[in-house]
């Protein structure tokens, strides 16, 4: 018998709990354990402690932004290589620019298809469950 695999962690670093409500339910759903964070300074202090595979990343917030914060992980040796997910009301082509520059991996206009964001997680680390697992969608 298989040992059982660990969800895949997820920090989600938003300041609207609604968002983290959300986005909670349908990656738990999808498969995936999230961790909740309201702003940049959180996010950092969890980083370390969690090590999670991927971080979901808002880019206005109060207390460290999400561009301020996505500069200091891609800094940090610890957390440079995690991916990241930038989620963005304000898609102008500027923050656009500054979230590629800064090392994003994905960047998200909201409102955003919760299908095209499990896609991006999976593209980047993989689906939440083997092919096969009584997990599913």
């Amino acid at each position: 018998m298989e040992p059982e695999r660990q969800a895949p962690t997820i920090l989600l670093v938003d300041d609207d709990p609604i968002v983290h409500w959300v986005l909670a339910q349908y990656l738990g759903r999808a498969g995936y354990q999230t961790v909740s964070t309201h702003n940049g300074r959180e996010a950092l202090e969890s980083v370390r402690r969690r090590a999670p595979q991927l971080i979901l990343l808002d880019v206005r917030m109060d207390e460290l932004d999400g561009l301020a914060t996505l500069k200091q992980l891609k800094e940090t040796e610890a957390t440079k290589a995690v991916p990241v997910i930038m989620m963005t009301v304000n898609d102008d082509w500027l923050t656009k620019l500054k979230s590629e520059t800064f090392g994003a991996e994905v960047f998200l206009s909201k409102p955003f298809s919760p299908t095209e964001l499990v896609a991006q997680i999976e593209r980047l680390i993989g689906p939440a469950h083997a092919p096969g697992s009584p997990l599913t969608r």
